[in-house]
């Protein structure tokens, strides 16, 4: 999860640059991180799953990267809500599949509100 997300923000960061458009992250996860970078330019980076994950949270509120986190995940069971923070720290949207009525049309009524927000 933090591979994906450390390369999602050197893409949109070019992107950034372009003006064209407004960079925006759509992660779709199930909160539960299991490997840590080992290799990374962020200094906050530690190598755990987690803490890597919520490193690259911050990194995307300094970007001003657009996030939307969707949470898919049944329940949490270990008591923490990594999406959750994870989008709290990348100062973004968290939306939860298991609290939407129907859940198959979820994603494109999110997209299509979060559109209408920018």
């Amino acid at each position: 999860m933090a591979s994906g997300l450390e390369k999602a923000i050197e893409i949109l960061k070019n992107e950034n640059k372009k003006g064209e458009f407004i960079p925006m992250l759509i992660l779709l996860s199930d909160g539960m991180p299991n490997v840590g970078l080992t290799d990374s330019y962020n200094k906050k980076v530690r190598g755990s799953p987690i803490n890597d994950v919520l490193a690259m949270g911050e990194e995307l509120a300094e970007n001003k990267i657009y996030t939307i986190i969707i949470d898919f995940e049944k329940k949490h069971k270990h008591g923490r809500n990594i999406n959750m923070e994870l989008a709290f720290l990348s100062n973004g949207r968290y939306y939860d599949l298991e609290e939407i009525y129907n859940p198959d049309i979820a994603i494109d009524k999110i997209l299509t509100y979060e559109r209408n927000m920018l």
